[in-house]
């Protein structure tokens, strides 16, 4: 204690000044100031804003103490022992012993080393302390979320005609309870992706386990696709995948069939290819045909009949011809033989302009029925011509 502090301590209480103020006034700074009733703004305070390190605190109060005792202790001197010392009886402090009393100090005032930092020295620790210097085991960590949520085989694959199927399968372990598991579902084409593609499908559940999802896209055409899908929850992304890639190439059309004939009842105009399904009209038909023809009587007495006619046929070729002319008795009917014929054969050909006659005489006086048929080259009888009736007389001798 300087002489400075002494003779103050003797006059303060000289003066009726209590002792315990006195000594508090000495332990913030050593001086009889009232210092200590301004109070102290000594603190140490956490960089990061947290409580007051408890050694430093620790540090500071042993500090003061010292201050405390080494002002109490004169003072206690100076209370028991001044009428001693001021009598010489007794001198308890080196105190003006000696001309240098500068390095005398109390057998506790000595140097302090300072004190170790303790704290949390792991950095991935939430409550990681950069300024600690030795760990003190009180870190604790951010606690990893026990729920899941993961896309597993997802796939996407070409069905039917030009249809895309997205599917897979999602695990999930935890409680997903009383908000929706959303399901964002993207078709990229050449690259990029299709927004008027893009879907979006709500689902609740509450069990643990696979779950199978599945969408289709019909209709899809030329291009090369990827497909992507995201799980989110309570909106956050929880997982996504892209799936495998699927080409779909232009479909190669046929040439339009039909019939190419144009001279055809169906001609298609637009048909590059024939396939042989061309239909024609049925062609009028060839079959000969009288142009003209009539009977008459071969002479004045009425004994002969003749038949005058011209067969021709409607398309240009030739064409075998028979004519026959027969005379039944009137009333004989078809189911005897004639009473006379004869039969023509030739040829005609397409605008063959020839009349040919037959003639059948030799009758007995009577009436009789005249028959003409014209038969085409196949057989078949294409005209039957009949006159009933007909007087004929026998030649005279």
């Amino acid at each position: 204690m300087s002489d400075g502090n002494e003779e103050a301590i003797k006059r303060a209480l000289e003066s009726g000044r209590d002792p315990e103020d006195i000594a508090k006034d000495l332990a913030d700074d050593g001086l009889l100031n009232n210092s200590h009733l301004l109070g102290s703004t000594e603190r140490l305070i956490e960089s990061n804003g947290e409580t007051q390190d408890v050694i430093e605190r620790a540090t500071e109060t042993a500090q003061k103490l010292q201050k405390l005792l080494t002002a109490i202790i004169p003072i206690l001197v100076l209370i028991a022992g001044s009428g001693l010392e001021l009598g010489g009886v007794i001198d308890v402090t080196p105190v003006g012993d000696d001309e240098d009393d500068s390095g005398w100090m109390w057998e506790d005032d000595h140097q302090y080393p300072d004190p170790v930092r303790y704290g949390c020295t792991d950095y991935d620790a939430e409550n990681y302390d950069e300024y600690a210097e030795e760990d003190d085991g009180t870190c604790y960590y951010e606690q990893e979320d026990e729920r899941h949520l993961d896309i597993q085989n997802h796939e996407l694959s070409l069905v039917g005609d030009n249809e895309l199927k997205v599917e897979f399968s999602l695990e999930m372990q935890g409680d997903f309870c009383c908000d929706d598991i959303e399901l964002v579902w993207e078709i990229e084409v050449n690259g990029y992706y299709d927004d008027g593609l893009r879907r979006v499908t709500l689902h609740s559940y509450d069990e643990e386990g696979y779950i199978d999802f599945e969408q289709y896209w019909p209709d899809m055409g030329e291009g090369n696709y990827h497909a992507r899908v995201e799980v989110r929850w309570m909106n956050d992304m929880w997982d996504e995948e892209t799936t495998n890639g699927v080409v779909i190439e232009e479909e190669e059309v046929p040439p339009r069939r039909g019939c190419t004939d144009d001279t055809a009842e169906n001609y298609d105009d637009e048909a590059e290819e024939d396939d042989g399904s061309c239909t024609y009209p049925e062609p009028e038909p060839c079959e000969p045909e009288y142009y003209d023809y009539y009977v008459s009587y071969g002479d004045a007495n009425n004994t002969t009949i003749k038949f005058t006619y011209d067969v021709d046929i409607s398309c240009d070729e030739t064409q075998g011809v028979t004519v026959q002319f027969l005379a039944y008795v009137n009333g004989s009917g078809h189911g005897e033989a004639p009473y006379n014929y004869t039969i023509d054969e030739f040829n005609t050909t397409y605008n063959d302009w020839d009349s040919r006659t037959v003639m059948l005489g030799n009758f007995t006086n009577g009436s009789y029925d005249i028959y003409a048929y014209l038969i085409n080259e196949h057989g078949d009888m294409m005209k039957e011509s009949k006159w009933f009736n007909v007087e004929l007389k026998a030649r005279d001798e």
